[in-house]
């Protein structure tokens, strides 16, 4: 049987609304994006909520990559960012 190797140019995370599963999920798929590619994160205004289910640190977690793209001295290895955008509910990154 052969094998195929599927690359997307776009990705979606409909979160699970878990911080731990939304960077477990950016980890796994994010090293499989080929480069151009974007990833969306949505329903990110679930990070405030008060229910314990939903509070956590998915944010904090993209913003710290923020800063390893911003500085050199991070000591933060570089994951091929290009940019990465956020908006109301939703963050945007492309892969180099």
């Amino acid at each position: 049987m052969k094998s195929v190797v599927v690359e997307p140019d776009f990705f979606i995370d409909d979160t699970s609304h878990n911080s731990e599963l939304t960077i477990k999920t950016f980890e796994i798929v994010w090293p499989l994006l080929k480069s151009g590619s974007f990833y969306c994160i949505e329903d990110t205004h679930t990070n405030y909520y008060r229910n314990e289910e939903y509070v956590g640190g998915h944010l904090d977690y993209f913003r710290g990559l923020v800063d390893s793209l911003m500085s050199d001295a991070s000591g933060v290895p570089s994951i091929g960012i290009d940019f990465i955008a956020f908006h109301k509910q939703i963050v945007f990154i492309k892969k180099k």
